[in-house]
């Protein structure tokens, strides 16, 4: 009997460790740039695609020497219960087309700040948002953004 409680003890505390693991939320983003991306910022807004659809909203400063992100803010919004995230834009790189156009998003670190309803465990995550924008496609902006929480 001390052996079956021993074991089962050992069962639920390893099934609760393995439970309270992050794990990564997937989204897919697509948008239009609101502002055009010369002289060192970039806004994009649009839609957002996970577990449920949203809207998200980015505004990222860089260098225009060397495509470095150096700040921004950022947010993502569910309707109902599933919440909002709302955080900064700490780095990553920005590639600039001919005559200053950004090209791409790469590596680009977003920390959550603020996070509420079902998303409220989300707070002091962090994650990476790739993207491309392509002035051809009715949506410029495409992006996937990985969050681990």
């Amino acid at each position: 009997m001390k052996r079956f409680l021993c074991a089962l003890l050992f069962t639920l505390l390893t099934g609760a460790a393995a439970a309270a693991q992050p794990r990564a939320q997937n989204f897919t983003l697509d948008g239009v740039e609101v502002s055009r991306g010369l002289g060192g910022s970039v806004t994009l807004s649009g839609s957002a695609k996970g577990a449920s659809a949203g809207s998200f909203e980015l505004q990222l400063q860089y260098s225009p020497a060397t495509g470095a992100v150096t700040g921004g803010t950022w947010k993502l919004a569910f309707a109902g219960p599933q919440g909002a995230l709302r955080g900064v834009v700490k780095s990553g790189t920005v590639t600039l087309r001919r005559g200053g156009r950004v090209a791409s998003l790469e590596n680009v670190e977003l920390v959550v700040t603020k996070a509420s309803g079902r998303l409220a465990p989300a707070a002091g995550a962090s994650g990476k948002l790739q993207g491309t924008l392509n002035a051809r496609r009715p949506r410029p902006f495409a992006g996937r953004l990985s969050l681990t929480f």
